[in-house]
């Protein structure tokens, strides 16, 4: 990938890193993931599936408040420098594509390439390049994502089940919290007792919002991002609430740490 970038694309990797390795790394999740899987490109032994993108996410999480990638490679803090010009970079670009679609992502960067090959583009020859193929004003997300280190995190806090005096079920609302200073579009799933299943879309503008489901049908889950789109978002294990108990969930990590014990005492006694 450094072939393209810096090579074909040669970007001042002193002064504007992240098109270096941001974009390498971007490039180089998609071809892991394409190949082995998506949460499977970094490990599946003993039973722990994670992918490079993961890899990535969890080590932005540790430190996403105090990681912004717009700055020369000189101004970074010791132990800063990978997450922001690396990892975020990757993290942002796969949530741009996941809200743009992969075709018109694939569109930008083949425009980039070409439009830019043996030159030395900059940020600002990127950006515009995303606003004309897209046709879309995305300066929100990159002063978000690019040029500030506010952070994404979204939440369903509730779901709480409005009845009658005599007990009969007139509404469902749903709490959703916007936990970070990051303001981006969301889709929120919820789940019916029947199984039937609804999408709506919220803004995620304000701090709090709740969605309202009328009538006698019960809402028993519901889940913000519920295609885990959104990879800059730092918290993934409180976009979803449930009513309803999993025992499943207990069973499936209980049978796993058994094989685990089991390998273990099979490595013991071959010895």
């Amino acid at each position: 990938m450094h072939q393209y970038f810096y090579g074909i694309l040669a970007s001042n990797e002193a002064e504007e890193p992240w098109l270096d390795e941001g974009f390498t790394t971007y490039a180089t999740q998609k071809i892991l993931s394409e190949t082995y899987g998506l949460h499977e490109s970094l490990s599946t032994s003993l039973n722990i599936l994670m992918g490079a993108m993961d890899g990535h996410k969890k080590s932005y999480m540790r430190r996403a408040e105090v990681i912004m990638t717009m700055k020369p490679s000189w101004d970074f803090k010791p132990g800063t420098y990978g997450v922001s010009v690396y990892g975020k970079p990757a993290l942002m670009l796969q949530t741009l594509e996941n809200y743009l679609g992969s075709t018109c992502m694939d569109s930008i960067m083949s425009t980039y390439i070409q439009r830019w090959k043996f030159k030395h583009p900059r940020t600002a020859d990127f950006l515009e390049i995303v606003q004309e193929i897209s046709n879309r004003d995305m300066h929100w997300f990159f002063e978000q994502a690019l040029f500030d280190s506010v952070v994404l995190d979204y939440a369903v806090s509730s779901i709480q089940q409005k009845r009658d005096s005599s007990g009969v079920l007139l509404r469902t609302d749903i709490l959703l919290r916007r936990l970070g200073n990051f303001i981006f579009p969301v889709e929120i799933e919820y789940v019916f007792a029947d199984g039937l299943r609804a999408r709506e879309h919220w803004d995620g503008i304000d701090s709090t919002t709740v969605i309202s489901v009328e009538g006698p049908d019960p809402v028993v889950s519901a889940q913000v991002d519920p295609g885990q789109k959104i990879w800059l978002d730092v918290n993934w294990t409180n976009n979803s609430f449930t009513l309803k108990d999993n025992p499943r969930a207990f069973y499936r990590h209980w049978l796993k740490s058994l094989k685990l014990y089991q390998q273990f005492l099979i490595s013991v006694c071959s010895f």
